[in-house]
C-alpha cells in the first residue's frame, strides 16, 4: 500500500498532470456540493 501512495502521489503530481493534455482538473477535497458545482462547470464548458 505505501508504494502505491508514493507511486501516485509522484504520478498524479500537478507537475506531471500539467505534461498532459488534460483540459481540467476537479479537486474533490471539498464538500460534495463544491465537487458537482465543478463536476458541472466542466461540462458545461465542454459543451460550448
Amino acid at each position: 500500500m505505501c508504494r502505491r501512495f508514493l507511486a501516485d502521489s509522484e504520478d498524479f503530481s500537478l507537475e506531471n498532470l500539467k505534461k498532459r493534455p488534460i483540459s481540467s482538473i476537479i479537486d474533490n477535497n471539498g464538500t460534495i456540493d463544491e465537487t458537482l458545482e465543478q463536476v458541472q462547470k466542466v461540462l458545461q464548458k465542454s459543451l460550448n
